[in-house]
């Protein structure tokens, strides 16, 4: 809840499953919404427990959720219900934000369950309240084919005040449909730092230990398992570019971009 997030008191979603099927299982059903919940499980920013029988993880659906060494990639702060859920007309369906604040910069993600018919999100309605140019993506599966190196079509601009239109469609027999965005600032050189290629949590503190805009670009401190090999992506004045980190002995790496 809320409340709970502002004293650093995190939420625990309970045990989830990362593959629908767990023959064998006490209860003798299947999951139908197993990467929602791992999805929701992580910006609940507290501990995700993996419930799956032996030999029965999905490592694709787990690898987007932890650094190599098991370290989650959760966002700075909670996921809360958005300032809309509780008007008079709140949307129809569920949405919610966490964020993650690293040297003075925020990201915001955004996670709309079951909304439709279409919904304007009024991005200044979210906490801490946006300041600043943003651009605003499609996060982990959905973004790294747009998100190409060079590509111009991966993210789009989105004023402090501005909005974006969500339609995930309708829950269908118990399956329900999620999308999660991630809105990054865009810094005074015209730099963003879209964050981790593939993560749910793009930008989690315990992958960014520091970002910081140049004269020309942004470059960033990272924390990882030592050997452990990712993609850092940036949004630049000619489009998408991604750059390659492997972390040292001492679990580091550092990524330039612009400079």
């Amino acid at each position: 809840s809320m409340m709970y997030a502002a004293v650093g008191i995190k939420p625990f979603f309970d045990v989830i499953w990362t593959a629908a099927d767990q023959p064998g299982n006490a209860y003798g059903v299947q999951r139908k919404n197993v990467e929602l919940q791992a999805v929701i499980s992580l910006l609940s920013a507290g501990p995700v427990g993996i419930g799956d029988g032996p030999g029965y993880t999905n490592a694709s659906l787990v690898s987007l959720l932890v650094r190599r060494d098991g370290v989650l990639l959760s966002p700075g702060y909670s996921a809360t219900p958005v300032d809309a859920m509780f008007a008079t007309a709140p949307p129809p369906g569920e949405l919610w934000q966490a964020h993650t604040a690293i040297n003075g910069s925020t990201w915001y993600f955004v996670l709309a369950i079951d909304v439709t018919p279409a919904y304007s999100v009024q991005f200044g309605q979210l906490w801490p309240r946006p300041a600043g140019s943003f651009v605003l993506f499609p996060s982990y599966s959905l973004w790294t084919a747009a998100c190409a190196n060079g590509s111009t079509a991966c993210a789009t601009p989105l004023a402090a005040q501005g909005s974006w239109t969500v339609d995930t469609g309708a829950a269908v027999l118990d399956t329900h449909q999620h999308a999660l965005y991630t809105a990054a600032p865009v810094f005074s050189n015209g730099w963003s730092l879209l964050g981790e290629v593939g993560a749910v949590v793009a930008v989690s503190p315990a992958r960014f230990a520091s970002v910081v805009a140049t004269a020309s670009g942004v470059s960033c401190d990272l924390l990882g398992a030592p050997g452990e090999a990712i993609e850092v992506a940036f949004a630049g004045p000619s489009g998408t570019v991604v750059y390659p980190a492997v972390f040292d002995e001492a679990g580091a790496a550092q990524v330039h971009a612009g400079l």
